[in-house]
């Protein structure tokens, strides 16, 4: 499995948190497996996500088809502000 985190700034955050709740069988879409483990801060609506997918090539497709972007603006996610890290790098102690 490959873990992916994404940064995002949202309009309102209870917003989207009432759509995020709703985008299971995207996320499935997407080849993200469940759980996705989440934060929110609420001082600046920054919002980040945590959770681990299938395939890299078929996870990063799938965020630019239509119904990924929609989902994105139905939920109040601030144009710019999405980023999104592959983590590719491990440290063990």
């Amino acid at each position: 499995m490959n873990r992916f985190v994404a940064t995002f700034r949202v309009q309102d955050l209870a917003t989207w948190e009432k759509g995020f709740l709703t985008h299971g069988d995207l996320f499935r879409s997407q080849g993200t497996v469940s759980p996705v483990s989440y934060a929110v801060a609420e001082e600046d609506s920054t919002v980040v996500l945590s959770g681990e997918f299938e395939e890299l090539e078929h996870f990063l497709s799938a965020l630019s088809e239509p119904d990924a972007a929609a989902a994105m603006e139905a939920d109040g996610i601030v144009e710019g502000s999405f980023r999104l890290f592959v983590l590719d790098r491990r440290f063990d102690f």
